[in-house]
C-alpha cells in the first residue's frame, strides 16, 4: 500500500503544469476595441507582433513588419467574434496581458451591460484593465495608429492618460473593475475618460507614416465621460473635467490659469491639497458644504504685480483660490441641468452619514440632485514664487 501510495504522489509531482501551452502558439492581445453595429459585436484586437519583437523570425522580415496586427471581425457574441478570429490568426488569441479595453460611443450609450458579461466571466483575464471611450470616430482606428515614441500603440495611450492624469488634471485613469463596482455602489455614477482620433487614420496606421516627423494621426485625450446607470449620457470638456477632478480630490498636479489683469495671464501649479466635502440638511433640503485647502508654486507671471510684497502674493493666490472656485462651480453647475447624474457622491454621502434623511429622498433624489445647493470655500498658500520674484516686466514698468 505504501509503495503505492509513494509511485502516487510521484506521478503528481512530474506531471507539470496541466493547462501549459506554448508562448509561440499564443497571440498575446494587448487591446480590444468593441463596437455594436446592426445589433452585433465588432470586435478588433491589437495583437502583439513577436516576430517584429525578434521572438521568430529573420532579421530581414522583421525589420520591415510593424509591431502591431489588428484584427476584426463581428458577431453576436464577444467570446465567438474572437474565435472567429482564429481563421484568420494563425495562433489562439489570449487575452490575459489586455492592458486596456476601449470602447466606442454608440456601444457606451447602449449600456455596459451588453458588453461586460464576457469580459468578467472569462478566466483568462484580468480585470484591472483600463477602459476608454473613443468618441466620434470609429474605435477600431484607435487600435491601428502607430505611435512615433512607443513601439506598441496601446503603451502609448496609456502612457498619455497617466500622465495626463498626472500633470494636466482632465482625465482619470479607470480601471474596469472600479467601473463595474461602481454599478454595484449605491448613490454614485461613474465615469470614464474619452479620446478623439486627430488627423487622418489610414495613414497613421501606415509604417511609413513613423518615419516623419508630424504624426499624421493621433489620439486625443478630451476629459471624461458622464454615466447614468450604464449608460453613456454626454461627456464634459476639459475645465469641467479638472473642475470634477478637483472636487473629487483626484488631481496629483495642474496647472491653473487665470486673468491677472484686463489682458495678461498668470499661472499656478497645484502640488498638494485637500478636498473636504459634508453635507448638511437645511429647510429638509441638503446644502453641499465643500472646503479645499493646499499648496500651489508660482509657475508664470506677465502682470506688473510686486511679488516681494505680501500684498502682491495675497492678489495672485485670491485670483488663483476664485479660479478654482469657478471650476468646480461650473462643472458642478453643468452636470446637474445638461445631465442629471450625480457622479459626484452626493447620495452616497447621505447614504452613509444620513441614512434616516436619504431614505426619505431616496426615491426623488433624481429631482433632488438637480435642485441642490452648494457653498466652495478654496484657500490656497503660496509655497514658491518661482527663480525670479517679479514679473519680467517688472513692478511699474521697471523702473
Amino acid at each position: 500500500m505504501i509503495k503505492k501510495l509513494v509511485i502516487f504522489l510521484t506521478l503528481l509531482l512530474v506531471t507539470g503544469c496541466w493547462d501549459y501551452r506554448e508562448l509561440n502558439d499564443l497571440a498575446i492581445v494587448g487591446s480590444l476595441s468593441i463596437d455594436i453595429v446592426d445589433d452585433e459585436f465588432v470586435i478588433a484586437a491589437q495583437i502583439m507582433n513577436a516576430k517584429k519583437e525578434g521572438g521568430s523570425g529573420n532579421s530581414s522580415s522583421g525589420s520591415t513588419s510593424t509591431p502591431i496586427v489588428v484584427y476584426k471581425f463581428s458577431a453576436n457574441t464577444i467570446s465567438n467574434t474572437l474565435r472567429k478570429m482564429t481563421t484568420e490568426s494563425p495562433r489562439k488569441l489570449y487575452i490575459g496581458h489586455i492592458a486596456m479595453v476601449l470602447i466606442s460611443e454608440n456601444a457606451a450609450k447602449i449600456g455596459f451591460k451588453e458588453i461586460s458579461d464576457f469580459l468578467l466571466r472569462d478566466h483568462e483575464s484580468r480585470k484591472q484593465f483600463k477602459v476608454l471611450i473613443i468618441k466620434d470616430n470609429p474605435v477600431d482606428q484607435a487600435l491601428s495608429i502607430l505611435d512615433h515614441l512607443e513601439t506598441l500603440t496601446i503603451q502609448a495611450t496609456l502612457n498619455s492618460l497617466n500622465n495626463a492624469s498626472s500633470y494636466y488634471g482632465n482625465v482619470t485613469p479607470i480601471g474596469f473593475d472600479e467601473f463595474i463596482a461602481l454599478g454595484f455602489s449605491k448613490g454614485i455614477e461613474g465615469i470614464i475618460p474619452y479620446a478623439i482620433l486627430e488627423g487622418d487614420p489610414k495613414e497613421g496606421e501606415k509604417k511609413e507614416s513613423t518615419e516623419i516627423t508630424i504624426p499624421q494621426a493621433k489620439i486625443i485625450l478630451k476629459g471624461l465621460s458622464v454615466f447614468k446607470d450604464d449608460k453613456l449620457i454626454g461627456f464634459l470638456d476639459d475645465n469641467d473635467s479638472i473642475g470634477f477632478n478637483f472636487l473629487m480630490g483626484n488631481l496629483k498636479s495642474a496647472m491653473i490659469p487665470f486673468k491677472c489683469d484686463e489682458k495678461n495671464y498668470a499661472t499656478t501649479e497645484i502640488i498638494n491639497y485637500k478636498t473636504d466635502m459634508k453635507i448638511e440638511i437645511k429647510n429638509d433640503l441638503p446644502v453641499v458644504k465643500i472646503k479645499v485647502t493646499g499648496e500651489a508654486n508660482q509657475a508664470e507671471i506677465n502682470c506688473n504685480v510686486d511679488m516681494e510684497v505680501i500684498e502682491g502674493r495675497d492678489f495672485i493666490m485670491n485670483l488663483m483660490n476664485e479660479e478654482i472656485k469657478r471650476l468646480m462651480s461650473n462643472s458642478i453647475d453643468n452636470v446637474k441641468e445638461n445631465f442629471g447624474s450625480d457622479i459626484f457622491g452626493f447620495e452616497r454621502y447621505l447614504y452613509r452619514h444620513n441614512y434616516k434623511y436619504w431614505k426619505k429622498v431616496e426615491k426623488k433624489w433624481d429631482e433632488l440632485f438637480k435642485k441642490i445647493e452648494y457653498e466652495i470655500d478654496v484657500n490656497f498658500m503660496l509655497a514658491k514664487k518661482g527663480s525670479t520674484l517679479d514679473s519680467i516686466k517688472g513692478v511699474n514698468n521697471g523702473e
